[in-house]
């Protein structure tokens, strides 16, 4: 009989154990890299910030009620059916057993997917922050006869931003990158014009490569679209961090910088690009957008 009601316990207890370990390892852990947002500034709120706020918390419980909905009919058979066993004359066999193994493998599989879920949003919610703070500054070239967008959809992917500058497009991609460390040293990346290394000894081309080839999709859709070539660079933006450029950066294709900066962006000596053709060029970014009036 003690041996029948230990499974039983098991069969509950267990799940739930393996669930409060797994998310108390993973703040363990997340703790122990002792890594920090390069962020020092704060973000601004978008657009209907709170009201995004409150349908974020309103799907949360919804979600609660569902799961409580799902729970409460096993819950109520147990607590029905269980007073009424006569533990005296159960047996439990080899079929009973091997449901038992699949049940906890099930479990086990599930806790594993909580984690990877767990550290992709993780990992989301700090892209997004990054790309909030470089909205941010790019949003105040808006002032200087600029036209910014965001998240723009493409064939590769969605374009973190572009900016229609008077003499040129930018298509910027911003990298979020946590600091581990303190003082200035550790906010620091070296760009050669071919690679970004962090303070850490990590050397990363992947974003530059991204920026060159979202910037060669946009420019040829562009002149697929208007008939007229336009000068497109590619940008990456790092929010958070200060950019060392050596010298053989200064005539590399791709542009890395701090958003705070993002006014450097602007060429004031260059050939600006005729009204007509700008106007065409907007028209289409804005076109790449699903229509969701319907």
């Amino acid at each position: 009989m003690l041996r029948s009601v230990l499974l039983i316990v098991g069969s509950v207890g267990i799940p739930v154990a393996l669930l409060v370990a797994t998310m108390l390892t993973l703040k363990w852990l997340r703790k122990r890299e002792n890594r920090r947002s390069p962020l020092t500034d704060k973000l601004f709120h978008q657009p209907g910030e709170q009201l995004r706020q409150r349908i974020q918390s309103l799907e949360d419980d919804i979600d609660e009620r569902l799961a409580r909905l799902f729970v409460i009919g096993p819950v109520l058979l147990l607590a029905i059916t269980l007073p009424a066993v006569d533990w005296r004359v159960v047996r439990f066999d080899w079929g009973m057993l091997v449901i038992l193994v699949f049940g906890l493998a099930f479990v086990a599989w599930n806790v594993r997917s909580v984690w990877t879920l767990w550290k992709a949003r993780a990992d989301a919610q700090a892209g997004l922050s990054g790309e909030l703070a470089s909205a941010q500054e790019l949003n105040r070239l808006l002032a200087k006869d600029c036209v910014v967008f965001h998240d723009v959809p493409g064939s590769r992917g969605n374009l973190d931003h572009v900016v229609v500058a008077p003499s040129a497009v930018f298509v910027v991609e911003t990298k979020w990158r946590s600091k581990r460390g303190n003082g200035k040293a550790s906010a620091e990346v070296l760009y050669d014009g071919e690679t970004l290394q962090f303070p850490s000894g990590f050397k990363d081309r992947a974003p530059l490569e991204q920026a060159s080839a979202c910037a060669r999709e946009l420019a040829k859709d562009l002149l697929g679209k208007t008939g007229e070539p336009v000068r497109v660079i590619p940008v990456v933006s790092l929010p958070g961090w200060f950019v060392r450029a050596t010298p053989g950066s200064q005539h590399a294709s791709v542009r890395v910088l701090n958003p705070k900066l993002a006014w450097t962006l602007l060429e004031p000596g260059a050939a600006p690009i005729p009204a007509a053709q700008r106007r065409r060029i907007i028209d289409r970014i804005a076109e790449r957008y699903p229509d969701t009036r319907d």
